[in-house]
């Protein structure tokens, strides 16, 4: 099996290249509400569409909740180990409103994919 490698590349690819790499990398200091909710909708939005139903939704609002409660809690967990202890208990307070939307979540049935939510009696039989 052989592969040819290019020994260059043209200045023009790498302009290209250059060009949409800055235009990809945008901070969120720099952009306003409105672009910041246009970009995570439009990237949702792609991302589900490839699923066909509303389970994509379902897995995007876990993973999403499931990462702030990991934050929640290693927040918590900092701020017991240096004494602060009335922040600790705010992280913690939402950590635990956190897993209880998790569970929430996760007993909606969002169709034939939905792996997450608990089969029904009636699914058993």
């Amino acid at each position: 099996m052989t592969s040819s490698i290019p020994d260059s590349i043209s200045s023009d690819a790498l302009e290209a290249f250059a060009e949409s790499a800055k235009s990809n990398e945008k901070l969120s200091q720099e952009m306003t509400i409105s672009e910041m909710n246009e970009l995570v909708i439009k990237d949702i939005e792609d991302l589900t569409d490839k699923f066909g139903t509303i389970f994509g939704y379902k897995l995007v609002a876990h993973y999403s909740l499931y990462k702030l409660l990991e934050k929640h809690n290693a927040t918590h967990g900092q701020a017991c180990e240096q004494g602060e202890y009335d922040n600790a208990l705010l992280f913690g307070r939402d950590a635990g409103w956190l897993q209880l939307m998790l569970k929430g979540l996760t007993d909606i049935q969002c169709g034939h994919q939905d792996f997450m939510c608990p089969m029904s009696e009636e699914d058993n039989e």
